[in-house]
């Protein structure tokens, strides 16, 4: 083989070379790209979790939101007797509440009796009292409360049961009254200005008598 021969088959071989490496050149950049975007992908980051703290805060503020009850507007007790705003005289027929009448029938100075423990003998006043029913129904007289009261700073007067107290009976009939006979210890001297009360709690009504009791 002569040197001119020799030199074409090299040029040749060396030519056969070059196509091979250009491939794989390229194969490298196409691995490299997507090498890059599958990792550029996965680091993006992804939504926080929420901490705990943050939960309990969001739950805070669901809670506060919500409106609170309003307040209850108080209401008026219904054992509360309504007091009566003009006393009337001894001598007065006067209504107590809306469907019963009440009056004094007897007025009178006695010497109280001590028959049960708390009471002490002394000047007394004893009051009758009358309840009367109208309508066409008993009404129950289970809460009637009767009081008495002397002097203008209407001092609490003990009540006695002798002589002769006797309160209501439990209903009053229908068309009907009953009676109901209360003692209370009043001194002498402060007989000018004697109160008495006569309640009904389970309608709600006070009636207010006022006046001079007898000495």
């Amino acid at each position: 083989m002569t040197d001119s021969e020799q030199g074409a088959e090299k040029r040749d071989a060396s030519g056969r070379w070059w196509p091979g490496v250009l491939g794989l050149v390229v194969l490298a950049v196409i691995a490299i790209v997507i090498a890059v975007a599958v990792v550029g992908g996965n680091t993006s980051s992804p939504d926080p979790t929420p901490t705990p703290s943050e939960t309990s805060a969001a739950a805070t503020e669901t809670t506060t939101a919500s409106p609170s009850p309003s307040s209850a507007e108080p209401v008026a007790s219904a054992e509360a007797p309504v007091p009566s705003d003009e006393p009337v005289p001894f001598d007065a027929d006067a209504a107590l509440g809306t469907e019963l009448g009440v009056r004094l029938i007897g007025l009178e100075s006695v010497q109280g009796e001590a028959s049960q423990p708390g009471e002490v003998a002394g000047p007394s006043v004893r009051f009758s009292v009358e309840i009367s029913n109208p309508g066409s129904e008993a009404i129950s007289l289970e809460s009637v409360a009767v009081n008495a009261y002397y002097g203008a700073d209407r001092v609490p007067a003990i009540l006695l049961q002798e002589p002769g107290g006797s309160p209501f009976p439990q209903t009053v009939g229908a068309g009907g009254s009953v009676q109901g006979v209360y003692v209370f210890s009043i001194p002498d001297s402060e007989r000018d200005t004697v109160t008495l009360t006569v309640d009904l709690a389970s309608q709600q009504a006070q009636t207010i008598f006022s006046g001079v009791a007898p000495r």
